[in-house]
């Protein structure tokens, strides 16, 4: 969370559930899960509001500016443009 003395900016990225489950099959990585249930078992985790975990949920609840994931990546890329062309007048909004 930022500080009072600290001027940020929260940019929540989401897809739905189960693109990102097969973007994940795709990575491969180790622990994210080999099936849709493990998946969201690993989700449910990230979503807690557990201090100790990492709070997905709040995270994307205070977010200033929220991208949709669902498209290409080009499509994610000309979002992350648009958010950082209007980021620089929302900074100037909230020091006001």
């Amino acid at each position: 969370m930022c500080s009072s003395d600290l001027k940020c900016i929260i940019l929540a990225i989401d897809a739905p559930i189960d693109l990102r489950f097969q973007r994940s099959l795709r990575r491969g990585r180790p622990g994210d899960g080999k099936t849709i249930e493990e998946f969201l078992i690993k989700e449910e985790e990230e979503l807690t509001n557990d201090s100790g975990k990492q709070q997905l949920a709040k995270c994307i609840e205070m977010a200033d500016f929220a991208v949709d994931n669902s498209g290409d990546k080009e499509e994610l890329r000309r979002q992350i443009i648009s958010f950082l062309e209007k980021a620089p007048a929302f900074k100037s909004i909230q020091q006001s």
